[in-house]
């Protein structure tokens, strides 16, 4: 028979194995700026004047915090980690100067929608954006990089699949769908916190586009997203499709508040607007188009209403962005709350 005290020892050491294996599900997880590869080792210094990190690919740049370089200077606000175009993460300084950086994973992020990868058909953990160089949108997931579709039923380059052909696999081992210039892939988006309300029944009576569940500190909440069509969005919006995506990724909260009305960013062609409607208690925010448009025409390409009395998370502004671009609407943000719960 055992001693006590061996039981014990053995009782220790079990409860810390479970400790350790809890706490290492929110520990975020470090990706290379060239490469995208996971970092196999920490991110740091190794001695030299920059950080860096080993990967299954070699050796490469990384940073150990979100929109920091890897000589640790801040990015600047208006140009966070991306490629830019380039086969690589890097950004603008706060300094003033450029530098590498690297993408960060945190498990414990909510997601809005789940965007999953063409050919892996894995849940994206990063944004799925354009890539301007290659031409096509992709996102990182947990077993490497993927193609995926940034709204839904649109191929990986942003184009509609057909009427009759929605992305799926079809027979084959990635997703995909018929467009009308022949076929892509793409990727299928699946409900997080947020679900598109698509049923004939579900809409009769109401104008919700996509209908959230979300919780705070305090009380769960219900977030509604609904839709009333804007005949001044600029007709021609998809010129600048695949840009104004980009761009709304970029949207902070931060922008809401007055003295910070003139760090508004702008990329080559869009630029954020933002009313405080002060007799209606709401926020109008809007994506316009940063050139003249001829004949007077409307230069909104979205536009979102927010009430002021309470917080929302970007991530919720962020898609009720995308949907105004998707349904031509203006939409307009609705919390509803329940009753806090007791602990």
């Amino acid at each position: 028979m055992r001693k006590p005290e061996h039981k014990l020892t053995l009782f220790l050491i079990f409860i810390n194995v479970i400790v350790c294996t809890l706490g290492t599900g929110s520990n975020p997880k470090y990706y290379s700026s060239k490469y995208g590869a996971r970092c196999n080792e920490k991110c740091q210094t190794h001695g030299k004047s920059y950080l860096w990190c080993m990967t299954a690919k070699g050796w490469d740049y990384c940073s150990t915090k979100e929109n920091v370089d890897y000589k640790e200077q801040p990015c600047r606000e208006d140009h966070p980690c991306g490629k830019y175009g380039k086969g690589y993460h890097w950004c603008y300084t706060s300094s003033g100067s450029w530098g590498y950086c690297g993408m960060i994973h945190n498990a414990s992020e909510s997601k809005t929608l789940l965007y999953k990868g063409s050919s892996t058909m894995s849940t994206c953990w990063s944004d799925c954006l354009y890539d301007e160089k290659k031409q096509y949108f992709w996102c990182y997931t947990e077993v490497g990089w993927d193609y995926c579709s940034p709204l839904p039923e649109v191929s990986y380059k942003n184009e509609p699949c057909r009427l009759d052909h929605s992305c799926g696999r079809h027979e084959y081992a990635y997703t995909w769908c018929l467009t009308n210039s022949g076929n892509d892939y793409c990727g299928s988006i699946e409900p997080g916190e947020c679900q598109h309300v698509t049923s004939v029944a579900e809409k009769e009576n109401s104008k919700t586009v996509v209908s959230c569940k979300w919780k705070d500190k305090k009380n769960k909440k219900e977030i509604k997203l609904t839709a009333e069509p804007d005949f001044t969005i600029f007709a021609e919006a998809f010129t600048w499709k695949n840009e104004l995506i980009n761009f709304i990724a970029r949207w902070k909260n931060t922008y809401l508040k007055p003295e910070h009305g003139s760090d508004l960013i702008i990329s080559n062609h869009l630029k954020f607007d933002v009313k405080k409607v002060e007799n209606k208690r709401f926020h109008s925010l809007q994506i316009l188009v940063n050139v003249h448009t001829q004949c007077r025409r409307s230069n909104k390409l979205a536009q979102v209403v927010l009430p002021d009395h309470a917080e929302v998370p970007e991530r919720f502004v962020r898609l009720a962005f995308l949907e105004s671009f998707r349904h031509q609407s203006k939409i307009s943000v609705v919390i509803n709350e329940s009753s806090t719960d007791k602990q």
